[in-house]
């Protein structure tokens, strides 16, 4: 019989589980019978609120907290996957770490007929970013002057970021020493908008 359904559930997460950078990005979605080399396109697949999805040969833009359900199947082996817009492999440079539960496949059979996949997506965190200072005179040219300190914050929205790793300074809170020439990198950072500043202490704050 060509009764059976599969339904795919999208779930987003920030690097840290929590709530992601943007909720706002389109993925997309396939499903295989046997090999895993052409896509079903066949299928009747519809969105939570009963619509169709459009059928890009066989490939299916999902948002964050959507659903999507495959029927009218043959009963068989299926794999879910998330594939780029044209269908092919995600590569290394995605920006996210993705996870299948049931490992991706699915069985459909008589005591089977229906079944489920959540497919998630967690932001990846290894955005990174190179502060250099340089002291100049007022006509541009290099002071070279290595005995002055100075402190460097990196900021997200009104906050000083004090997650990922921060090389060759010393520092607290988020607030790290830098000297002329001398360059920081700020490693392990989750995607998102962030804003390099240059602070002072005043009565004990940044």
């Amino acid at each position: 019989k060509a009764d059976g359904s599969i339904t795919v559930t999208k779930e987003l997460k920030g690097y840290d589980d929590g709530t992601p950078s943007s909720t706002d990005k389109t993925f997309y979605v396939a499903l295989y019978q046997g090999d895993v080399t052409t896509p079903v396109t066949d299928a009747t697949v519809t969105k939570a609120d009963g619509s169709t999805a459009t059928n890009n040969n066989g490939v299916y833009e999902i948002k964050a907290n959507e659903t999507l359900t495959f029927s009218n199947l043959p009963y068989g082996e299926y794999t879910v996957k998330e594939v780029t817009e044209d269908g092919d492999e995600l590569g290394n440079n995605f920006d996210y770490e993705v996870t299948y539960t049931t490992n991706n496949k699915v069985t459909l059979n008589v005591n089977n007929t229906t079944d489920n996949v959540t497919i998630t997506n967690k932001e990846k965190a290894d955005g990174r970013i190179e502060v250099t200072k340089k002291l100049l005179t007022s006509d541009g040219t290099e002071l070279n002057d290595t005995s002055r300190t100075f402190y460097v914050a990196l900021y997200q929205g009104d906050e000083i970021f004090t997650g990922g790793t921060v090389s060759s300074s010393t520092g607290t809170s988020g607030v790290y020493t830098i000297h002329d020439g001398e360059t920081l990198t700020f490693s392990g950072l989750p995607y998102g908008t962030y804003t390099v500043k240059e602070v002072v202490q005043k009565d004990g704050q940044w």
